[in-house]
């Protein structure tokens, strides 16, 4: 089940959907205009009734990771850690 919020913020108002079903990774994501927010939430359902959804986070974890690996030198230490 989706439930939007309007937020007040310094730049103007903002809709925060928050998408939760049982079984699968609470999602959330903010957007400026209200249709935007409708439409994603009923995607992003419609997506975990079928079987084609893909978590966020799952998403930017996967660019945060290919990200580090291309800075990381080679052996896998961490930077600046000892």
């Amino acid at each position: 089940m989706a439930t939007i919020e309007k937020r007040e913020r310094k730049k103007g108002v903002v809709y925060q959907v928050d998408v939760r079903v049982a079984g699968y990774p609470r999602q959330k994501k903010t957007f400026k205009r209200l249709t935007d927010a409708k439409a994603w939430a009923a995607k992003t359902e419609s997506d975990i009734k079928s079987g084609q959804f893909q978590p966020i986070n799952t998403q930017s974890k996967r660019k945060t990771c290919q990200r580090r690996s291309k800075t990381r030198p080679k052996g896998g230490a961490k930077v600046g850690h000892f």
